[in-house]
């Protein structure tokens, strides 16, 4: 027999992006040369609102409108930091550069 355990869970209404090279939106938004290689990864946070076309928003935002709580984005930052730092060295391992995810 198959078991399959379910949880409900409250989803938090924001974008965790994670740049690794400038392009797209960020160079336009700060005139960044295009492929400028970043010196460590870049964090950023869009409330997820599609009739807003999804804010750029800081962690000031999140915590100020009950988003999320600093204990929370601590621990996805980490998370999603590694998952970086793993996808990183898998793509680089068959010639593929991640730029951002």
């Amino acid at each position: 027999m198959r078991e399959q355990l379910v949880q409900h869970v409250e989803i938090i209404p924001i974008e965790f992006i994670v740049r690794n090279i400038a392009t797209g939106s960020l160079t336009k938004r700060l005139g960044i040369p295009e492929g400028t290689v970043l010196e460590k990864p870049l964090l950023e946070y869009c409330y997820k609102k599609d009739e807003l076309n999804d804010p750029l928003i800081s962690k000031e935002h999140i915590f100020s409108f009950g988003w999320a709580t600093e204990s929370e984005i601590k621990l996805i930052d980490k998370m999603t930091l590694r998952i970086n730092d793993l996808l990183s060295g898998m793509f680089r391992g068959i010639g593929i550069k991640l730029v951002d995810f």
